[in-house]
């Protein structure tokens, strides 16, 4: 059993008896991630665990808990919704890797014109300085089309790619590099 696998039972069991704000979940064939987002003022607690089953039959779990400030502008007759801060990552790959990564970064989203249809990107990154374990760099980015079918619910479909360097090889491993759909709901 992964060792990142209790702390995201226990985060997820932890988050689902408070408030949250928004729950986000994308599938595709090869893999699932829940998200949970908690606002607290300005600041967003987020709770989140992605699995992922790789070309060589390895299983992938990633654990995260994010601390970022959030907000939303009107700017250029367009609405933009941005976050910036930390990510923790908990990282567990068949029995032999395991990994934890303290990336930086944010995400940007925008609806020109106030529409429905809107873009996005996001993307969190850790240096050899804050990674650990079995992991050397570890890095996230992703793009998305949104539409809005309500000012609480969207559906999306996104691109993401999450890499991470071995420690020993310094050989780069791809944890989830594909298309997938999802919905977003706000509470």
């Amino acid at each position: 059993m992964s060792k990142c696998l209790p702390v995201a039972i226990y985060l997820f069991l932890y988050s689902a008896v408070s408030w949250a704000d928004a729950l986000d979940i994308n599938l595709n064939d090869k893999a699932a991630r829940l998200l949970y987002n908690q606002s607290y003022g300005t600041a967003e607690i987020s709770y989140g665990l992605l699995y992922a089953k790789e070309r060589d039959s390895d299983s992938v779990w990633l654990a995260q808990l994010g601390l970022e400030v959030a907000g939303e502008e009107d700017f250029g007759n367009s609405l933009w919704e941005g976050r910036v801060g930390a990510m923790l990552y908990g990282i567990s790959m068949g029995n032999d890797v395991d990994g934890a990564a303290l990336g930086l970064g944010g995400q940007l989203r925008i609806f020109p014109n106030y529409s429905r249809f809107g873009f996005g990107a996001h993307g969190y990154y850790a240096p050899q300085v804050v990674t650990g374990l079995d992991i050397d760099q570890f890095w996230e980015v992703g793009i998305r089309a949104d539409f809005r079918m309500l000012d609480t619910a969207r559906v999306y479909l996104g691109y993401r790619q999450i890499k991470t360097q071995l420690e020993e090889s310094r050989r780069t491993i791809t944890l989830d590099d594909g298309l997938h759909l999802g919905i977003d709901i706000r509470f």
